[in-house]
């Protein structure tokens, strides 16, 4: 999603209705590529990065989508 390219629809649509909040990129299932939650009015999007451009939606089984109101995000190891 860096290439100049950028669209929010590469995720299947979860964050094309959304606004926006933070952004934190890490590898979360330590695959070796970064991760991403996003946070939004509506709740957090968290997206595992398959390595292929290619991003699954885990907000579900997160537990973090229905959190309304996020500001920022932070990661800690």
């Amino acid at each position: 999603m860096s290439r100049g390219d950028d669209d929010p629809a590469v995720a299947g649509g979860t964050l094309a209705d959304r606004w926006m909040r933070s952004v934190v990129s890490a590898d979360a299932d330590n695959d070796g590529d970064a991760d991403l939650i996003v946070t939004t009015v509506t709740g957090c999007v968290v997206l595992r990065n398959d390595g292929h451009r290619q991003f699954t939606d885990l907000s579900a089984a997160s537990g973090l989508r229905d959190l309304p109101y996020a500001l920022t995000t932070t990661l800690g190891d």
